[in-house]
């Protein structure tokens, strides 16, 4: 295979991302779940469900059309999850569900539809093919980066949008983790509005264990 012919499948040999960004999200969730255990701790009876009144006020439309848009250009997602248990548990995470799924389609298009013509002029500028996904092994690459915390969800959708993935394997692997993964923070979101501190820190963890795990586990796979 020639310099002009690199393929992601090379780039999955390349050495691992460096361990302070395999595991920001999961200390930044430690020391959420720190803060939140101090809080708790100093004020038993501390009920924040006043907090985000605004949003619910604002209505459900306008929060979940954020949701589904500003993540798009790199917004984080984070803040939005643990404020979407304003609305409750069931209406958190079918508004979420939705948001989820619009979000995906628009990054893959703006991956796909706009951002593919400058990776191509930038990569022909040095005289190469823009690295691209095999015909088969696009499910398994769909995968790959989604359980890999380091890497902002947008960014995902975009390289997976310009290494050729189809829309019908990108979509019906990626928003079935992303939903799962997003899922557990809307519950510890809504458990920390509602003053639930013991349930919101028991999902905290468990949260935190997956993305560690996901984090060893995906950097297993790089070696």
């Amino acid at each position: 295979m020639s310099g002009s012919e690199v393929s992601m499948e090379t780039r999955d040999r390349e050495a691992p991302a460096p361990v302070w960004l395999m595991v920001w999200k999961p200390l930044f969730l430690l020391v959420l779940f720190g803060v939140a255990l101090w809080v708790f701790n100093r004020h038993p009876d501390w009920n924040i469900a006043a907090l985000p009144r605004f949003i619910v006020e604002a209505g459900a439309l306008p929060f979940f059309a954020a949701m589904a848009v500003l993540p798009v250009f790199g917004f984080p997602t984070i803040p939005l999850l643990l404020l979407a248990g304003s609305f409750g548990l069931g209406g958190g995470l079918l508004g979420t569900a939705v948001a989820l799924l619009v979000n995906l389609a628009l990054s893959y298009s703006v991956g796909k539809y706009f951002l593919r013509g400058f990776a191509e002029s930038w990569f022909g500028r040095y005289g190469r093919r823009m690295p691209s996904v095999p015909p088969r092994g696009g499910g398994r690459w769909v995968l790959l980066l989604r359980v890999t915390p380091a890497l902002p969800q947008f960014a995902q959708s975009y390289l997976l949008a310009l290494g050729g993935v189809r829309f019908s394997t990108y979509m019906l692997i990626s928003w079935p983790v992303v939903f799962v993964l997003s899922a557990l923070y809307v519950v510890f979101g809504e458990f920390l509005l509602t003053g639930r501190g013991t349930l919101a820190l028991t999902v905290g963890l468990l949260l935190a264990v997956i993305l560690v795990a996901l984090t060893i586990v995906r950097s297993g796979g790089d070696r």
